[in-house]
């Protein structure tokens, strides 16, 4: 599916992310809780990226290199313990606070440090030991204080499930 948001034409990918090669042209970006394939490996033309992992300097050490061969910062951190006078025009977050200390915590420093925050999480999903927080739209909603975009995802020998996405306009 492709639809025109803010001018850009995006695709959902089949996690319901949209994303344009080239969205983030001339922008700096944020990717919180990249792991070892951001999407910023994606995106071109970007003006400073920074891809951020708490595991981020337990995973081979060509990950990192991969990352600094195509202009991307990787930072081993926490995103609960982020710096809120950073500054970004983007900052992304996908399938990340499930997995966190703090989701509210890192929603709030995200719209601090970037123009524009974009999220999408999987939702009503039962908690694990590897995904101790159960999201809901309610949370999500008041964390970025505006509501977001549902939708289902029935994904055959996946899972089914349902799936978050906002775009909101942080404070940076």
């Amino acid at each position: 599916r492709c639809a025109l948001v803010t001018g850009v034409q995006t695709c959902a990918l089949p996690i319901c992310f949209p994303v344009t090669i080239s969205i983030f042209q001339g922008k700096s970006v944020l990717d919180v809780g990249s792991g070892p394939t951001s999407i910023l490996l994606k995106s071109y033309n970007y003006s400073y990226a920074t891809a951020l992992d708490p595991l981020m300097d337990k995973f081979p050490s060509w990950v990192r290199d991969r990352y600094k061969s195509v202009g991307i910062q990787p930072v081993a951190m926490n995103a609960e313990d982020m710096d809120t006078n950073w500054r970004y025009d983007e900052a992304l977050i996908y399938n990340v606070l499930q997995h966190t200390i703090d989701p509210e915590l890192i929603v709030h420093k995200m719209k601090r440090i970037a123009k524009t925050v974009r999220l999408f999480e999987w939702i009503d999903v039962p908690s694990d030991d590897l995904h101790p927080h159960i999201l809901t739209r309610e949370n999500l909603d008041k964390w970025l204080g505006e509501k977001g975009m549902i939708e289902a995802v029935n994904e055959p020998y996946m899972f089914t499930a349902n799936c978050y996405y906002n775009v909101v306009e942080g404070n940076a």
